[in-house]
């Protein structure tokens, strides 16, 4: 009895490695076959976000003093650098061993990880979007500070961190059909047991993401039409200014027109006031300019003029920054969610579009990645100064534009 025990044993033993070799074997060769596009998508990725995000830590840190949007700005990248040396990673990992997957704790901490990189960015966008529309649209009214903004930047990571949670007892090893009859391999992914459960935590997340997707949206129309009113206004008062400054150049030449030269200086003074508190949004922190090479002589419109106009630029073009990065960000996400969405409602549907399109429907489910690397690049497309610093960093010299900026804040 002991002799047959052994040898069932050992049988056992043998089929067991006789099918692990199979599905070994299979599995790398579905990776070559399926996935080798989507492997060159991802390190692509990997590779650019984190050189990409180094370079914004270091120069935002080093070379920006503390502000809101240097805060925002670096724990942005903070999340995104975390997700292209850890999400990236463990996708690629996941993808190479879609059979023999079989440590079920490591599968669920790393979907929970990858769940806090993606719902932190893109909270993180919205409350930037809440910061600029205050900016905007509320100026007279009391600003975020400097310690508010870290500590909304920790509020959302907590909560993305929350909200993350479950996907850490959803996600594990389940078995999965090899194509080859009776044998299953083991595949990181939704536990079967708790579909349920994962549809209805899906959901929830849809709706968040959504609600803050459309709050971004709100905001930024709100800021539009304050940024256009605005441009209305500066236009009409330089236009203004232009004309004030004819006379006060002709009463200069003219000895006589003393008085009128002090009506004309109350004036400008009058006029650079109206265009402060006129809707303004542009607060020191947003300035490409050390305010000591602008001292703003009452005497002379046309340097409060250019000031203001600086500023005023500057803001705009934050806010534009951070536009492009929220849209990016949410169209980059809007394959996926749709994706997942028919995967979710009809099985079937899902498996004809990932016949028909093969690699491509493995990239379009993982292209919320690009939102972690396009973060940089728009920075450098609309962040002057910030372009500069880089410039800078590898050249040792400092374009014209960069003179007179070393305070700048943002």
């Amino acid at each position: 009895m002991e002799f047959n025990a052994s040898i069932s044993e050992e049988m056992k033993f043998k089929k067991f490695n006789e099918e692990l070799s199979w599905l070994r074997s299979a599995e790398y060769q579905e990776f070559l076959d399926e996935y080798l596009p989507v492997l060159g998508f991802l390190l692509l990725l990997c590779v650019m976000g984190t050189i990409g995000n180094i370079h914004v830590l270091f120069v935002y840190k080093t070379k920006y003093k503390p502000s809101n949007h240097r805060t925002f700005i670096l724990c942005l990248a903070a999340v995104d650098l975390f997700s292209c040396i850890v999400s990236i990673p463990f996708e690629i990992f996941d993808m190479r061993y879609r059979y023999t997957f079989s440590q079920s704790w490591c599968c669920g901490v790393f979907r929970m990880l990858n769940h806090v990189g993606s719902i932190g960015s893109g909270f993180l966008l919205g409350v930037i979007a809440l910061e600029r529309y205050r900016k905007a649209c509320t100026p007279m009214k009391t600003q975020i500070s400097l310690l508010q903004a870290r500590i909304a930047c920790f509020v959302t990571l907590f909560v993305s961190t929350t909200l993350s949670i479950p996907a850490m007892f959803l996600y594990g090893s389940n078995y999965t059909d090899s194509g080859h009859p009776g044998i299953f391999g083991m595949d990181c992914t939704v536990l079967s047991h708790r579909y349920i459960f994962f549809k209805i935590y899906s959901g929830l997340l849809l709706i968040a993401t959504t609600s803050v997707f459309i709050i971004c949206i709100v905001a930024y129309i709100f800021i539009g039409k304050v940024l256009f009113r605005q441009m209305k206004f500066r236009n009409t008062v330089q236009l203004s200014q232009k004309k004030k400054s004819l006379v006060f150049n002709d009463s200069v030449v003219s000895s006589e027109c003393a008085s009128s030269r002090r009506n004309l200086h109350k004036i400008a003074s009058q006029l650079s006031l109206d265009m402060t508190t006129e809707g303004n949004i542009v607060h020191d922190d947003e300035s490409s300019f050390n305010n000591d090479h602008l001292r703003v002589n009452p005497r002379n419109s046309q340097v409060v003029t250019h000031r203001k106009k600086v500023k005023f630029d500057r803001s705009k073009r934050i806010t534009l920054m951070f536009l492009v990065a929220t849209s990016i960000s949410y169209v980059s996400y809007l394959p996926n969610m749709v994706i997942s969405v028919i995967k979710a409602l009809d099985t079937d549907s899902y498996d004809i579009l990932v016949t028909k399109t093969g690699a491509f429907a493995f990239i379009l489910l993982r292209l919320y990645f690009l939102s972690n690397i396009t973060n940089p690049i728009v920075y450098s497309f609309m962040d002057d100064r910030f372009r500069s610093e880089l410039k800078k960093m590898y050249t040792g010299k400092c374009s014209t534009n960069c003179k007179g900026q070393s305070s700048s804040l943002s």
